[in-house]
């Protein structure tokens, strides 16, 4: 007997909200935080949205496939935005006045990995490409789909924002975020899958 529309949206809500509250314990060390959100990614497309699996076992499954790639680019990320803050900080320790020059390449520095950083964790946690690829492209994915890139952007620092003035409620907005991410994403990724579809194995993505 199949489950009645009702039972089934109360079931892929308690899954969005536990996929948010699973993401939130597992980013707690702040290192682990890249492999988290591919996870989030990964178990929200393939359980909330597709129905397919349960969510325990294929977050944990996805974090664990994707540890070694997503770690690195969060890595990578951490550094990239360190070296922009120490930057900021020196050019301020320096005196630098406002609106000069130097005052707003230190501000613009870090314009390319925000808008970049919507489309990492989703694109690692689907596709097997190396470190280097994978971040040329999601450079490429970032230029060429500006206007979804602009649209994540706003999704993602929206809900940082939500979160920074209310952080109780991160475990709660991760998953919707998340999930309002994918309907960007995934027409993306599909025009990708489909093109290097072998018709072999369970194909849920290109549903």
């Amino acid at each position: 007997m199949k489950n009645s529309p009702l039972n089934e949206t109360l079931s892929s809500l308690i899954d969005l909200i536990f996929a948010g509250i699973l993401w939130s314990i597992c980013s707690l060390p702040l290192i682990s935080a890249g492999p988290a959100s591919a996870a989030l990614y990964y178990s929200i497309v393939k359980c909330v949205r597709r129905d397919r699996g349960r969510l325990l076992p294929v977050f944990f499954g996805a974090l664990k496939s994707n540890f070694k790639d997503s770690l690195y680019l969060w890595l990578l990320f951490l550094l990239y935005v360190s070296v922009g803050a120490a930057d900021a900080w020196a050019f301020s320790r320096l005196g630098v006045e406002e609106g000069s020059v130097l005052y707003f390449i230190s501000r613009i520095y870090f314009v390319p990995g925000l808008l970049m950083l919507p489309w990492v964790f989703p694109y690692v946690s689907r596709f097997k490409n190396g470190l280097k690829d994978s971040v040329y492209f999601v450079a490429y994915l970032t230029v060429s789909k500006f206007w979804r890139t602009a649209l994540l952007s706003l999704l993602l620092w929206g809900g940082a924002l939500v979160c920074y003035l209310v952080p109780m409620l991160l475990p709660f907005i991760a998953g919707p975020v998340c999930l309002l991410s994918s309907l960007v994403i995934e027409p993306v990724f599909k025009e990708i899958t489909l093109s290097q579809d072998s018709g072999e194995g369970d194909k849920w993505y290109n549903e």
